[in-house]
């Protein structure tokens, strides 16, 4: 447990320091996108384990989906995960571009908070 909350602190300052970065904002916009990704394919490679030889009782969906998926787990994870990860980046798409002409956007803040306050 004190294993995963020092993980999951040290990711929180990876993206506090990217965002004080210039282009900070892209970088990690892009970086969600691609652990987005790596989800839905490892998620598909767990899902792959619950394949088994059988045949298809009825049209229920499940069924369906798991005569189509386990043939090829590995390729259809794949191709799932490119897809999800083109997603976020198109629908990050505005965020990206505010990153890239960025500055640091975090970073600025901080300099202007210091100025205000003389002495901190």
């Amino acid at each position: 447990m004190i294993i995963i909350a020092v993980a999951c602190c040290a990711v929180v300052k990876l993206v506090d320091l990217a965002l004080s970065m210039k282009k900070g904002l892209a970088i990690v916009v892009t970086a969600l996108a691609a652990a987005n990704a790596a989800a839905v394919m490892l998620c598909g490679w767990v899902l792959a384990f619950s394949c088994w030889p059988h045949l298809p009782i009825g049209y229920i969906p499940l069924d369906i989906f798991l005569v189509i998926f386990c043939p090829n787990p590995v390729l259809i994870s794949g191709l799932t995960a490119i897809g999800v990860g083109a997603v976020t980046l198109c629908l990050c798409a505005k965020e990206i571009s505010r990153g890239i002409g960025d500055v640091g956007f975090v970073g600025a803040s901080l300099r202007a908070e210091r100025s205000r306050r003389q002495g901190l």
